[in-house]
């Protein structure tokens, strides 16, 4: 899961695409989110944890902009499905 606002949200979408696009493994999904600090969050869709771990790490730290410094974590999303729903247009 990546924690983003809404400003960034064209921008990493945009990103998200191009991904998808070159791998047909690769899905992901944005939510809104009901953690405080967060406008959306971003689940980039994995099968096992160490899969997860390197797209999470892929995309904050190679294809997203710097400036965004974006972080990320690794949960089944059975143990966040109350912080989020499904993601509207801002």
């Amino acid at each position: 899961m990546i924690g983003i606002s809404f400003d960034m949200r064209p921008v990493l979408e945009e990103i998200l695409e191009r991904i998808a696009e070159k791998d047909p493994t690769f899905r992901y999904t944005i939510y809104n989110s009901q953690f405080p600090q967060y406008d959306q969050i971003i689940v980039i869709s994995s099968e096992t944890n160490d899969q997860a771990h390197k797209r999470g790490l892929l995309f904050c730290k190679k294809y997203a902009p710097e400036e965004f410094n974006l972080t990320y974590w690794v949960k089944p999303i059975t143990q966040i499905a109350e912080q989020i729903k499904e993601a509207r247009e801002p």
